[in-house]
């Protein structure tokens, strides 16, 4: 379904936490200026909105190419000025949590992919790709809404040594064959 393609996209494009993507109103999709604003977040279970982890998990996320293919479509769908929460059930109710994991791994059984056991691993993508482009910790902490660089760097740490080290050894075989 479109409407989960998009919601799933959020996590994959933008790094964002399915509470975070349940919570988002219309207002908040600006696409003039490519941006999300984050400001809120969706109880797990009765989707009630809260405030967001942290008051840095309060961000702007900019919008990429690959995340507006799928958010384009579903709000073309959605009809001029559309109002509310963003995510919704055909009966006009707040999409909850399971209902969008169950979606999500209905897709990856009938497109035959593993199953994604958590939608935080939509998250742990995001961040994996920016830190193979060469993003700062800096950046992808405040790009993820972490309190401060030092929890990124304890989460996804290892995955900046795989890159660094992978760049070491392309510099230093290089330089052994010069």
């Amino acid at each position: 379904e479109v409407r989960d393609r998009a919601a799933i996209a959020l996590g994959f494009y933008a790094g964002l936490r399915i509470g975070e993507v349940l919570a988002l109103e219309w207002h908040h999709l600006d696409f003039e200026r490519r941006q999300i604003d984050v400001t809120q977040s969706a109880h797990d279970r009765t989707g009630e909105i809260q405030h967001t982890k942290t008051v840095r998990s309060r961000r702007f996320v900019p919008m990429n190419r690959k995340l507006l293919e799928y958010l384009e479509p579903f709000c073309e769908m959605s009809g001029p000025n559309p109002q509310g929460r963003v995510f919704v059930t055909p009966s006009g109710k707040p999409l909850i949590q399971r209902n969008l994991l169950r979606s999500l791994q209905q897709a990856q059984k009938k497109a035959g992919h593993s199953e994604i056991r958590t939608f935080h691993e939509a998250r742990h993508y995001y961040v994996s790709r920016l830190i193979e482009k060469g993003f700062n910790i800096k950046r992808i902490a405040t790009l993820i809404g972490h309190v401060d660089e030092a929890l990124t760097l304890r989460v996804y740490g290892h995955l900046m040594n795989r890159s660094t080290r992978r760049e070491q050894d392309f510099e230093d075989l290089s330089a052994a064959f010069d």
